[in-house]
Protein backbone atom coordinates (compact mmCIF):
# COMPACT_ATOMS: atom_id res chain seq x y z
CA UNK A 1 0.00 0.00 0.00
CA UNK A 2 1.05 3.64 -0.81
CA UNK A 3 0.09 7.27 -0.08
CA UNK A 4 -0.02 9.94 -2.21
CA UNK A 5 -0.18 13.67 -0.34
CA UNK A 6 -0.74 16.85 -2.68
CA UNK A 7 -2.03 20.12 -1.97
CA UNK A 8 -5.39 21.00 -3.77
CA UNK A 9 -5.27 24.68 -5.67
CA UNK A 10 -8.09 26.97 -6.66
CA UNK A 11 -7.72 24.96 -10.44
CA UNK A 12 -7.59 21.28 -11.07
CA UNK A 13 -4.71 19.65 -9.51
CA UNK A 14 -4.29 15.88 -10.33
CA UNK A 15 -3.95 14.19 -6.98
CA UNK A 16 -3.40 10.82 -7.83
CA UNK A 17 -2.64 9.42 -11.83
CA UNK A 18 -2.12 6.08 -12.21
CA UNK A 19 1.54 5.51 -14.32
CA UNK A 20 1.51 4.59 -18.09
CA UNK A 21 5.10 3.14 -18.24
CA UNK A 22 4.25 -0.40 -17.54
CA UNK A 23 4.97 -0.27 -13.61
CA UNK A 24 1.49 -0.69 -12.95
CA UNK A 25 -0.03 -2.39 -15.67
CA UNK A 26 -3.27 -3.64 -13.71
CA UNK A 27 -4.08 -0.40 -12.24
CA UNK A 28 -4.43 0.73 -8.99
CA UNK A 29 -6.79 0.23 -6.41
CA UNK A 30 -7.84 3.31 -4.28
CA UNK A 31 -8.71 2.50 -0.65
CA UNK A 32 -9.34 5.55 1.01
CA UNK A 33 -9.43 9.73 0.16
CA UNK A 34 -9.03 11.75 3.04
CA UNK A 35 -9.32 15.82 2.40
CA UNK A 36 -8.48 18.12 5.16
CA UNK A 37 -8.92 22.13 5.58
CA UNK A 38 -5.78 23.31 7.21
CA UNK A 39 -6.56 26.00 8.14
CA UNK A 40 -7.37 26.30 11.92
CA UNK A 41 -9.03 29.78 12.49
CA UNK A 42 -12.31 30.90 9.69
CA UNK A 43 -11.41 34.39 9.56
CA UNK A 44 -7.77 33.06 8.14
CA UNK A 45 -9.31 31.30 5.09
CA UNK A 46 -9.35 33.15 2.05
CA UNK A 47 -11.98 32.20 -0.82
CA UNK A 48 -14.49 30.68 1.34
CA UNK A 49 -18.60 30.67 1.99
CA UNK A 50 -18.78 31.00 5.91
CA UNK A 51 -15.83 29.58 6.97
CA UNK A 52 -15.85 26.48 4.31
CA UNK A 53 -14.23 26.17 1.47
CA UNK A 54 -15.59 23.83 -0.84
CA UNK A 55 -14.29 20.77 -2.57
CA UNK A 56 -14.83 18.70 -6.08
CA UNK A 57 -13.54 15.73 -7.21
CA UNK A 58 -13.48 13.89 -10.70
CA UNK A 59 -12.44 10.84 -11.87
CA UNK A 60 -10.95 10.86 -15.14
CA UNK A 61 -10.32 7.81 -17.26
CA UNK A 62 -6.96 7.65 -19.64
CA UNK A 63 -7.14 11.46 -22.13
CA UNK A 64 -10.18 12.58 -20.59
CA UNK A 65 -10.72 15.65 -19.37
CA UNK A 66 -12.03 17.07 -16.21
CA UNK A 67 -16.11 17.57 -17.05
CA UNK A 68 -19.17 16.59 -15.50
CA UNK A 69 -19.37 13.48 -17.13
CA UNK A 70 -16.67 12.63 -14.59
CA UNK A 71 -18.04 14.48 -11.40
CA UNK A 72 -18.37 12.31 -8.08
CA UNK A 73 -17.97 14.92 -5.71
CA UNK A 74 -19.89 18.30 -6.36
CA UNK A 75 -19.25 21.08 -3.93
CA UNK A 76 -18.19 19.50 -0.81
CA UNK A 77 -18.03 21.92 2.19
CA UNK A 78 -15.21 21.02 4.32
CA UNK A 79 -15.03 23.54 7.43
CA UNK A 80 -12.02 25.38 9.15
CA UNK A 81 -9.58 22.61 10.74
CA UNK A 82 -12.18 19.64 9.91
CA UNK A 83 -11.66 16.82 7.02
CA UNK A 84 -13.19 15.18 4.81
CA UNK A 85 -13.11 10.73 3.74
CA UNK A 86 -14.36 9.18 1.02
CA UNK A 87 -13.46 5.64 1.81
CA UNK A 88 -16.76 3.75 1.56
CA UNK A 89 -15.62 2.50 -1.95
CA UNK A 90 -12.97 0.75 -3.55
CA UNK A 91 -11.82 2.35 -6.75
CA UNK A 92 -10.24 0.78 -9.51
CA UNK A 93 -8.32 3.14 -11.68
CA UNK A 94 -6.21 1.51 -15.15
CA UNK A 95 -2.91 3.01 -16.37
CA UNK A 96 -3.10 6.69 -17.43
CA UNK A 97 -6.41 7.30 -15.37
CA UNK A 98 -6.61 10.29 -12.97
CA UNK A 99 -7.99 11.86 -9.70
CA UNK A 100 -8.57 15.56 -10.23
CA UNK A 101 -9.52 17.55 -7.41
CA UNK A 102 -9.88 21.55 -7.15
CA UNK A 103 -11.33 23.79 -4.21
CA UNK A 104 -12.90 27.50 -3.57
CA UNK A 105 -8.99 28.02 -2.05
CA UNK A 106 -6.09 27.29 -3.40
CA UNK A 107 -4.21 26.86 -0.30
CA UNK A 108 -7.18 25.56 2.13
CA UNK A 109 -7.01 21.86 1.24
CA UNK A 110 -4.77 18.77 1.41
CA UNK A 111 -5.21 15.54 -0.09
CA UNK A 112 -4.00 12.09 0.71
CA UNK A 113 -4.97 9.35 -1.26
CA UNK A 114 -4.32 5.87 0.01
CA UNK A 115 -3.34 3.09 -3.24
CA UNK A 116 -2.38 -0.34 -4.15
CA UNK A 117 -1.49 -2.54 -6.76
CA UNK A 118 -3.34 -4.70 -8.33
Amino acid sequence: MAIECTQVGGGTTAILTVPTDGSAPNGWAVTAMLFCNTVTNPQDEIYTDGGDTYLEVHFCASGAATGPENLVLNNIPIPAGETFSFNDEKIILSPGDVINASSTSPTNITATVSYMAI
